[in-house]
């Protein structure tokens, strides 16, 4: 499966920041990614720290919730079957 690549994954934090990331490995049920240094706002005394955005930061966990369909017509199994191929190299 060394030749499958996803397509880029986009996000925003939440301070509205559009963020992209790339899995190297599939996503499935359960799945999840952490993005160092970009989630919440670490407190400290500074009381001016969020207007200079002078704090550390937290990670941020994006959970993948997947949702398999339930049927798949014929043409539909026969594009899944061919990209399946194309991914494991047949």
């Amino acid at each position: 499966m060394d030749s499958f690549k996803a397509g880029p994954i986009h996000f925003k934090t939440i301070e509205g920041e559009q963020k992209e990331i790339t899995k190297k490995d599939a996503i499935g049920p359960e799945s999840f990614e952490i993005i160092y240094g970009c989630g919440m706002p670490v407190l400290n005394n500074d009381p001016l720290g969020p207007i200079k955005r002078n704090y550390a930061r937290g990670n941020l966990i994006l959970r993948f919730d997947i949702e398999f369909p339930k049927t798949l017509n014929d043409e539909k199994k026969a594009a899944l079957c061919a990209v399946l191929d194309e991914a494991m190299g047949f």
